[in-house]
């Protein structure tokens, strides 16, 4: 597991759903610097596709971010659909542009504390499981390697 930046707090995301759609779930932790757990949590969706999966974790985690005043943020994702939309590269699918709007704003917000980062196992293993409902919440909780 990588630990933020000095001061920084991370917050690694992940939706996942068996078959698209199919049933389907999220998960997220918010780490400090050090590598200590702030929150983890997973979410089961119901049925729901991929995308709308991991745009749900990203408004989530923002949105706990946000009531909790925890930023700086590096914000990581395994979805590289939703790392191009919430940059602006791509239009956002219908289904969740509500969802990228609000997203768009809050990191807006943040005046520059918010980074979005690609690729993070740490979140996807959150999220792995039978049936693609979440299972593992405590995958987190793993000790900073």
């Amino acid at each position: 597991m990588a630990v933020p930046f000095h001061g920084w707090y991370k917050c690694n995301t992940d939706g996942a759903s068996k078959g698209n759609p199919g049933p389907s779930s999220l998960g997220f932790c918010v780490r400090y610097d050090e590598g200590d757990v702030v929150h983890d949590r997973t979410v089961d969706l119901g049925v729901t596709t991929n995308v709308v999966a991991e745009a749900k974790a990203i408004l989530q985690r923002l949105e706990y971010c946000v009531e909790h005043d925890l930023h700086p943020l590096i914000l990581e994702t395994d979805s590289f659909v939703m790392k191009k939309v919430i940059e602006g590269e791509w239009d956002p699918p219908w289904i969740i542009a509500q969802d990228v709007k609000k997203i768009i704003e809050m990191k807006d917000n943040f005046n520059n504390d918010v980074y979005i980062k690609g690729s993070s196992r740490e979140g996807s293993e959150l999220t792995r499981s039978q049936k693609g409902t979440v299972s593992k919440p405590g995958l987190c909780l793993a000790n900073p390697a």
